[in-house]
């Protein structure tokens, strides 16, 4: 596939963000751009696809030394983020805030999406490393521009692009290294380990927050699929324990509190462990569908967080929050269906049933969480039916994002992972609706913590003194006895006999 349409599309963003500040006092017209940028980008995006035949080799791109490609990844991978991008616009232009004017809110969003561009059409290690770092200037640009944080948390924010930034840049000069410096690099960017934005968004700043949150996790896939082929047995190892590790602490922390802001916050730990498994026990396959699932569905809750109840008993909250179990549960037709049916075919074909166990535990509680939310839903009072469904256009791109088409893989599932496929919603339901929340709670925190007895540091280097002290006392009391010199020509020849 050629890199041309794709690279207007990447220059009519450019200019959508310039003419939104030029349109700030023009609000039908900036609507007008807002909403065509995006959906000509999207034009640009899915129509010489579909024109040209998806087997056809990707065409490279080299300027000045920097390569540039258009293969399956980057088509998927930047599909998605330009969903986001139109969630994002929706949700300004739907939301009609007097007080801020949407185009500071429209440039940042154009902008954002633009610098992710070149993170996923990057074809070789240097062309990474720079669309990264073009990427981490515009993400703490936005970042401090969408709400202006203090000095300390800029700071903090910005530490937090410099592993991934490294650890790409040693992939680059040492190419054994870079299957497992990838991994590592991706672990911040698809927000693992260390999470890049820990700032709970305003409602005036959700826009933005939804590319903040979301692009990362897309550029970290596109840093995944970079250097997945040279993976080492070692290195999937790695990565099974991380993800599920990461798996077990979302479920942890969304059992701390029952809310949909609560769920947005977890839903990417979860998510984010599961694309880890997948991608290193299935491959490209579920590294594209969990990308979307990791990215989509957070994005998803955290748009739902700001609906208002309705009085009907499946509101826009309900569906949307149904979705994303749905989703999660690997359910087909969902993005989540590749990832799980994979995994457990993967692991059900040796001695991993131990793991399948596992993780469907970690998907059950999990999905109970957001079943025990989806009950809530509609708790409060009912606002009107249009107040409702107007801003909850905003969720169509995201929900839409979400589908996979899985009617050519239905058939070749087996029995027994179509029945633990079916475990975890089930599961799920039952402890949402019936269990004692409480106690599981409790129980589930009690479980990972680790009680260490706390001490100043001052008071352990005293006791770490004099035990020293005590063990070279006690050495130079054995040496000065009458066999002390025996026992040191002992002790030399034991380690002369050791080496």
């Amino acid at each position: 596939m050629s890199v041309l349409p794709y690279l207007v599309a990447w220059v009519l963003l450019l200019l959508a963000g310039g003419l939104s500040l030029a349109a700030i006092r023009r609000p039908r017209l900036l609507q007008a751009l807002a909403l065509a940028a995006p959906l000509l980008a999207g034009l640009l995006w899915v129509v010489p696809r579909l024109l040209l035949d998806s087997d056809t080799p990707a065409a490279s791109l080299n300027v000045a030394g920097w390569q540039w490609a258009m293969d399956e990844t980057a088509w998927q991978v930047g599909g998605a983020a330009l969903l986001l991008l139109l969630a994002a616009v929706l949700h300004v232009l739907l939301r009609r805030d007097p007080v801020e004017p949407p185009a500071h809110f429209l440039t940042l969003a154009f902008g954002l999406v633009a610098a992710a561009m070149p993170v996923v059409w990057a074809a070789e290690a240097r062309s990474l490393v720079l669309g990264v770092a073009l990427l981490a200037v515009t993400w703490l640009a936005a970042y401090g521009l969408a709400a202006p944080p203090g000095p300390a948390v800029m700071l903090r924010a910005a530490s937090r692009w410099v592993a991934p930034l490294f650890l790409l840049w040693f992939a680059a000069v040492a190419p054994a290294a870079r299957p497992v410096a990838s991994l590592l690099a991706a672990l911040p960017l698809l927000g693992v380990w260390p999470s890049l934005n820990r700032r709970t968004p305003a409602p005036q700043t959700t826009s933005v927050a939804l590319l903040l949150d979301g692009l990362p996790v897309l550029a970290g896939a596109a840093v995944l699929a970079a250097g997945l082929p040279g993976l080492s047995d070692a290195g999937a190892l790695l990565a099974t324990a991380i993800g599920l590790l990461s798996v077990l602490g979302g479920v942890i922390y969304a059992w701390g509190e029952f809310s949909i802001e609560r769920l947005a916050s977890t839903a990417r730990l979860v998510l984010a462990g599961l694309l880890l498994v997948s991608v290193v026990w299935v491959g490209s396959g579920a590294l594209l569908a969990g990308a979307r699932l990791t990215a989509l569905a957070p994005a998803l809750l955290a748009l739902t967080a700001g609906l208002p109840p309705v009085a009907a008993r499946f509101g826009p909250r309900a569906v949307a929050l149904a979705l994303v179990v749905a989703a999660s549960a690997g359910l087909p037709f969902l993005a989540g269906f590749p990832l799980l049916t994979g995994l457990y075919e993967a692991w059900g074909s040796g001695a991993g049933w131990a793991l399948v166990l596992t993780l469907a535990a970690l998907l059950s509680l999990w999905l109970a969480a957001v079943v025990t939310v989806v009950r809530a839903a509609g708790a409060g009072p009912a606002a009107g039916t249009r107040a409702v469904w107007l801003p909850a256009v905003a969720l169509l791109p995201l929900a839409l994002g979400l589908l996979h088409n899985s009617a050519g893989q239905l058939s070749s599932v087996g029995l027994l992972v179509w029945a633990v496929l079916i475990l975890p919603p089930v599961a799920g339901f039952l402890l949402g609706r019936f269990a004692p929340l409480d106690a599981i709670s409790g129980l589930l925190r009690d479980s990972a913590a680790v009680r260490l007895p706390v001490a100043p540091p001052a008071a352990r280097l005293r006791v770490l003194g004099s035990f020293l002290s005590g063990a070279f006392a006690d050495a130079a009391a054995i040496l000065e006895g009458e066999n002390g010199l025996l026992l040191l020509l002992g002790l030399l020849l034991l380690l002369l006999w050791i080496a």
